[in-house]
């Protein structure tokens, strides 16, 4: 299983190729980040809970499925609200946030210890060592859930499961470890609890995927890409342009919704392209906007790597990033949500 004692192919793709994929792979992952960023932001009420749109997947969803259940009967004892649903690259996600006046380190204990009363975890595991050896690792494959990050103010934990739902030790051997990395997985589970400075309340932010999560819809290729992704209504595709990361709200189409791509097309051809092009679709830059480009018109200063634009549409949002990739490429996301009143 480990790539480490793997040899190179020597049939394999050519170098320049290779790093070509690893970039976009990153940038899948960094549009991972930002998504879950922007759901504690634009999704998540002001009060804490989150909006009335999900469906009921705590109850039924997961009904054939016995370990995702527990896993959702554990979070709802901690008081959890129902999970929201997003579409990422044509797999299901999930997420959920609780508020609790503990610190993250009883908060994680607490969450350990509701584990253990769904039979998800053998035991409670409170420190990275007891997390770090075959036991821990055991743990977070075969449907449990251990800290991999432990600090102060943050603490994070995480498990997955296999493509063939391994609840055991004995079933991660034979055939299963012999497939490759990306057939490997068929689901993950990651918890954040964390406490801003000067807070005295602490957030827990859990994001989960289904059984069926396919790994390789997270890599650029065409057949895929286009494989369970509908266009959106609203932010055209950029010409010449490949998506490697959509990201978005299933239970409500006008919604929180976030596309990256990546095209060989020149950096202020994009911005152009975009700001006509919103334009045209009845959108107005903001006033932030305008004022940061009257800024740029008479300041000279390092930091055109990146161009942020920003449009607004009634109560509607619209952010668009572009900025340099490896080998002249250049990536563009784009990310739209509602105002909240």
């Amino acid at each position: 299983m480990s790539k480490a004692n793997r040899k190179p192919d020597p049939s394999g793709p050519p170098a320049q190729a290779t790093s070509r994929v690893v970039a976009i792979v990153k940038l899948a992952i960094a549009g991972l980040v930002i998504c879950a960023i922007a759901f504690t932001i634009a999704v998540v009420d002001r009060d804490g809970s989150v909006s009335e749109t999900q469906a009921d997947i705590f109850d039924t969803a997961f009904g054939p499925k016995p370990n995702q259940v527990r896993f959702n009967e554990a979070l709802e004892s901690m008081g959890h609200t129902e999970p929201q649903v997003f579409d990422l690259n044509g797999n299901n996600v999930y997420f959920s946030v609780q508020y609790e006046d503990q610190n993250p380190g009883d908060v994680m204990r607490r969450y350990q210890e509701a584990f253990v009363r769904r039979g998800l975890n053998d035991k409670v595991y409170n420190t990275l060592e007891e997390a770090a050896g075959d036991e821990g690792l055991k743990t977070r494959l075969t449907g449990g859930i251990t800290p991999v990050k432990v600090g102060a103010d943050r603490i994070v934990m995480g498990g997955m499961m296999t493509r063939n739902i391994a609840l055991h030790p004995d079933d991660l051997r034979g055939d299963l470890m012999a497939v490759d990395d990306m057939e490997l997985f068929r689901g993950h589970r990651w918890i954040e609890i964390f406490r801003q400075s000067g807070s005295d309340r602490t957030t827990v932010l859990a994001a989960w995927s289904d059984d069926d999560f396919s790994y390789e819809k997270m890599l650029p290729s065409d057949e895929r890409l286009a494989e369970g992704r509908s266009v959106d209504p609203d932010v055209p595709s950029c010409p010449g342009c490949t998506r490697v990361n959509h990201f978005a709200d299933k239970n409500d189409p006008g919604g929180y919704r976030s596309n990256i791509f990546v095209t060989n097309m020149g950096h202020h051809q994009m911005v152009d392209f975009y700001r006509q092009a919103m334009q045209r679709r009845g959108w107005s830059e903001t006033e932030f906007q305008r004022a940061h480009e009257k800024i740029r018109q008479a300041v000279e200063y390092d930091g055109d790597a990146m161009e942020k634009l920003r449009f607004e549409k009634h109560e509607r949002n619209l952010e668009i990033f572009v900025f340099p990739l490896e080998q002249g490429e250049i990536a563009v996301q784009t990310v739209l949500w509602e105002q909240l009143d």
